[in-house]
């Protein structure tokens, strides 16, 4: 979405067109607030549009169709992942100290004669 000069310029990928023509990809206008019939699109949602010459509005009708991902859960995506990552971590130097501990038992108990 680009603001400019009052207006949101919102660009979409067309599934299907019920009148008239359209090409793969449209960028449609709208006002940049609900209070001048702007319509607010959400990045990643899927939308119903009904647009005339290039512009749409609050009045026009448009439907929202499928939600795009929330910031709240792709925040929890990154937090798990993030989470993820740390167990590895701290498993991984578990294995490490506990290789170490085990080598240097294994040689206290059976030093190397020199002889």
């Amino acid at each position: 979405m680009e603001q400019v000069d009052g207006t949101n310029r919102v660009r979409f990928a067309v599934e299907a067109v019920v009148k008239g023509t359209a090409a793969t990809e449209v960028t449609l206008t709208t006002s940049d607030n609900e209070a001048s019939c702007g319509y607010r699109f959400d990045e990643g949602g899927r939308y119903r549009v009904y647009s005339i010459a290039g512009m749409t509005t609050l009045c026009s009708g448009n439907e929202l169709l499928t939600a795009g991902p929330s910031p709240s859960a792709t925040a929890r995506a990154q937090q798990q992942a993030a989470a993820d990552r740390t167990m590895i971590f701290w498993a991984g130097s578990g294995l490490v100290a506990l290789f170490v501990v085990a080598g240097l038992a294994l040689l206290l108990r059976h030093p190397r004669s020199g002889n």
